[in-house]
């Protein structure tokens, strides 16, 4: 009975765990469009955001820039796709994914786009002044481990800002740390081992 008992509890806490971490279907019915009212063009970067609440809190500042898929608050970067065509013809400003991206939903119950008129990525290569905007904030709910939202559409990139990227550290820095901390950790034990010495030669 005792075993039983337990086993069902095992049971009950894996579901639990599992039912938390759902898949993202979520797309956008009509174009995200540029400053213009033009469609953005295939392959322009759109990230996905989720939020604990309904308050979007924006991108960070990093010197004289934002960072384009940086969070604040309570918010969470889940990925980025790209606006792009379906195999029948052209996308007109709209893009389409399924099951790229999971997330909690036990901590994830909002989402929200920020979208660029710009192809590069990391956002901020070029040029200096980027279009982008974002989404309202869509509440969600998820059925059979599945979120299926869509962010509607017809926004567009209203705001010019400087994005700047965060530089990701070269393998020549990183050895140069490594090393560091080597001689680092080297001269501690060498001083350790004089004191040591020392103490036994006035004891």
């Amino acid at each position: 009975m005792i075993f039983w008992c337990c086993a069902a509890l095992m049971l009950s806490c894996v579901t639990v765990a599992q039912s938390a971490i759902v898949d993202l279907i979520a797309y956008v019915s009509y174009s995200l469009k540029d400053s213009a009212g033009v469609p953005l063009v295939d392959g322009s970067v759109v990230m996905i955001f989720g939020s604990t609440d309904a308050i979007n809190n924006g991108p960070r500042q990093l010197g004289g820039g934002l960072v384009a898929d940086s969070v604040q608050g309570d918010d969470v970067f889940i990925g980025y796709v790209r606006i792009d065509a379906p195999s029948y013809g052209t996308s007109n400003g709209t893009f389409y994914t399924a099951n790229n991206f999971s997330f909690d939903d036990s901590t994830v119950n909002y989402l929200y786009l920020r979208f660029f008129n710009t192809t590069n990525y990391p956002v901020g290569s070029e040029p200096p002044l980027i279009e982008w905007n974002t989404s309202p904030v869509f509440g969600i709910t998820s059925e059979f481990f599945k979120v299926n939202v869509d962010f509607g559409g017809n926004y567009m990139t209203s705001i010019a800002t400087n994005f700047v990227i965060i530089p990701e550290p070269s393998s020549s820095h990183l050895l140069l740390l490594f090393l560091g901390l080597v001689f680092g950790m080297r001269a501690v034990m060498k001083k350790e081992t004089r004191r040591e010495r020392i103490s036994h030669r006035r004891g």
